[in-house]
């Protein structure tokens, strides 16, 4: 990317965090910047329930301890997988794909 496109973006960014502290939901326009904000629709997504991260955490660590890889780098697959910063970004009706990704991660015969 180059340096007039970085500067685009950030001003971009910084008029939406303004719109965002002055109460009008956003859309993120994704034709400047980087593929992680195409699939991000700010206004219409929730969070996943305490529960369901308390899970994915926990299947993190499952599929880190059974692929010998680190919880990091599990967590950066499932994040890069996604499209988000990191998992607690995972809307709730995304949450029934990560555990199928997550599962899909750990080998057949290490179950």
């Amino acid at each position: 990317m180059t340096k007039a496109g970085l500067q685009l973006m950030i001003s971009s960014l910084k008029d939406r965090c303004k719109q965002v502290m002055d109460g009008h939901p956003i859309l993120i326009d994704s034709s400047h910047m980087p593929c992680v904000a195409a699939n991000l629709n700010v206004a219409s997504r929730s969070p996943l329930a305490a529960d369901q991260q308390t899970s994915l955490t926990a299947l993190v660590s499952y599929v880190a301890h059974m692929t010998g890889r680190s919880e990091y780098r599990v967590e950066r697959d499932l994040s890069d997988y996604f499209h988000i910063p990191n998992p607690k970004c995972l809307a709730r009706d995304q949450y029934d794909a990560a555990v199928r990704f997550m599962v899909e991660q750990v080998p057949a015969g290490r179950c």
